[in-house]
């Protein structure tokens, strides 16, 4: 991230906090195409789920409601699925849209408040560690390692560098590059293309 967009991201923002940042984020995020359409990492996830066929699923950082919704309309087979988010107002928004849908359960949280002891048989990350800063990055992390799980799935965006290699990188102000490699060794496949990492973890 470039000195000057650093300085248009502070005047807008201040300086970056998750909460305060979706919190003031949500209305313009949900009204971005990239963000109503679906990807090729949307269906490499409902690929995996299709496959483990969980009856319990754990969405962190649930958004406003393109997963579930997706999720729902697409599989075959009976879930219940939780999703958290940091943002009152995504949670607000998922709620009012997903109120037609069975086995559907919305809370505000975020990683840190979840409770240890509930069982999932998945847990469902798209594109939420990317928006962890390096400070709190380890802290979150561990956290999601202690959760009670039987897989992990997860799409997070990353920056690599001239040699296709991960780097830590500030990307835009709001999403971090980690070193995934370094503490995750499923690492299932690069989307070059598109700077994506799926992760599939089991604990089975």
């Amino acid at each position: 991230m470039n000195v000057r967009n650093k300085i248009l991201f502070f005047f807008k923002y201040g300086s970056y906090d998750p909460k305060k940042y979706w919190e003031k984020r949500w209305k313009t995020f949900i009204q971005e195409s990239y963000q109503l359409q679906i990807h090729d990492s949307h269906y490499w996830v409902l690929s995996k789920i299709k496959k483990y066929k969980p009856k319990t699923i754990l969405e962190i950082g649930c958004g406003f409601w393109r997963n579930i919704k997706f999720l729902k309309d697409n599989l075959d087979f009976s879930f219940e699925i939780t999703g958290i988010d940091i943002s009152q107002e995504l949670v607000r928004q998922a709620r009012s849209f997903l109120d037609q849908y069975e086995g559907v359960d919305l809370q505000v949280s975020d990683i840190l408040s979840l409770d240890i002891s509930k069982e999932f048989d998945l847990v469902l990350i798209h594109g939420v560690f990317m928006h962890i800063p390096f400070d709190r990055f380890l802290e979150n992390r561990k956290k999601l390692y202690t959760l009670n799980y039987k897989h992990l799935i997860e799409v997070e965006e990353i920056a690599l560098d001239e040699k296709w290699i991960i780097k830590a990188e500030n990307i835009n102000g709001y999403t971090f590059s980690h070193n995934y490699l370094n503490l995750d060794e499923n690492i299932v496949e690069k989307d070059l293309k598109n700077n994506l990492l799926y992760l599939d973890i089991s604990h089975v």
